[in-house]
């Protein structure tokens, strides 16, 4: 089978360029040909792209800056170009609804289509950022870029009935997660080498954050929450890595820090890609993720696949599964219970190894993308055979 992906399919975008790449990748070890076609911001340094060899070929499209921008980022003048590819392949595969390609392929092209929206409907989300035009948008254009898709796959149930809300009817929907790599989480056997790296680690107990720098994450809350842990532990660090998003929120963030004299128990690390990662999950002893809204965290499952045990709010889409399985805590979103959970963890290094365990266990059992790609590979044949009929 010849799948067309279309995504912000570059390191920086995080959660949907690990998604992308890793079932492409699965897929094409199961014998199916993907192609990726995706736009890049205007000036990108293309230097910061990696040569994917699984993939049949790769297609960006640079934005185009200007009216249409403002309601798309991902508007280009050029994406009438993949007209020209999409005869090649047998459906194609969209991720994410407020992109200009959604809108674009649902208009243009005559081949089947799917969707994953990634989270991207959820409320909270909405309400957060361009809620007026993501509205609008969806009324007069998302409904129907929905309701002419094959297949609609969401990562959980909570995600469904959102989906539901819009029109869309239950048996045109289907429930798959994302996963892990194995291949990309091999690196360094001991977490000794992140002090080696970064000497003034020394002696320290680590909790880690790894993600995007941005107001969904609730570092906004995870910096208070860490001064309460500090007083009890003296010798805990957090670790935040990850790329700054909004700048100014990056500026908000280490202006709070400051402001908390938490400067000597608090850095930032720049964004890590790929087999780097590893590094710094082997090195911590927590992985903290006290988000507002969440669908399904990429950096929470690559984690629990390391054998850290995670620390999410009750707002993050994985959080029934990591209380039912017991791999982490589950804590409500305020300082109080975040600084709690982490002495705990901090403190309790028999919890944390068993919870660790349960979460690798659980990980390499059910979220590997050699068996999530499967399951994504039944609807796309679910797809074509409702076209040949």
């Amino acid at each position: 089978m010849r799948i067309l992906h279309l995504a912000g399919f570059y390191p920086e975008t995080g959660g949907p360029y690990a998604v992308v790449k890793g079932l492409t990748k699965a897929l094409n070890n199961k014998g199916h040909q993907c192609g990726v076609c995706s736009f890049l911001p205007a000036g990108y340094n293309k230097h910061n792209l990696e040569r994917l060899d699984f993939l049949e070929e790769v297609v960006y499209l640079e934005n185009k800056k200007g009216f249409l921008s403002y309601f798309w980022p991902s508007f280009s003048d050029k994406w009438n170009k993949i007209l020209e590819i999409i005869p090649k392949y047998d459906l194609v595969h969209i991720h994410g609804l407020f992109d200009y390609y959604a809108f674009f392929v649902s208009k243009n092209s005559k081949k089947p289509y799917i969707i994953s929206p990634h989270g991207s409907l959820l409320p909270e989300a909405i309400s957060k950022k361009s809620t007026i035009a993501k509205n609008i948008y969806l009324s007069i254009i998302g409904k129907k870029i929905l309701a002419n898709a094959a297949f609609i796959q969401v990562l959980n149930q909570y995600e469904q009935k959102i989906v539901e809300k819009l029109g869309v009817k239950s048996n045109n929907i289907c429930v798959v997660p994302n996963g892990v790599d194995p291949e990309t989480m091999l690196g360094p056997l001991s977490g000794k080498l992140l002090v080696q790296k970064f000497p003034y680690l020394k002696g320290k107990k680590i909790a880690l954050f790894l993600g995007r720098l941005s107001w969904e994450k609730g570092l906004d809350d995870l910096i208070p929450a860490f001064l309460e842990v500090v007083r009890e532990i003296k010798n805990a660090h957090l670790l935040l890595v990850g790329p700054a998003g909004d700048g100014r929120y990056k500026k908000k963030i280490f202006n709070l820090i400051h402001k908390l004299k938490l400067s000597n128990n608090i850095s930032y690390v720049d964004p890590v890609y790929g087999n780097e990662r590893v590094l710094f999950y082997k090195g911590s002893s927590v992985f903290v993720l006290p988000s507002y809204v969440e669908m399904f965290p990429m950096a929470a499952i690559e984690a629990m696949y390391m054998g850290l045990p995670v620390i999410v709010s009750n707002h993050v889409g994985i959080s029934d599964i990591i209380e039912k399985n017991k791999c982490g805590l589950v804590v409500a979103k305020n300082k109080k219970d975040i600084s709690k959970a982490i002495v705990r963890l901090l403190n309790s290094p028999e919890i944390s190894e068993y919870m660790g365990a349960r979460g690798k266990k659980l990980i390499e059992e059910e979220f590997l993308w050699d068996c999530i790609a499967a399951r994504v590979m039944r609807i796309y044949e679910k797809t074509l055979s409702r076209k040949i009929a």
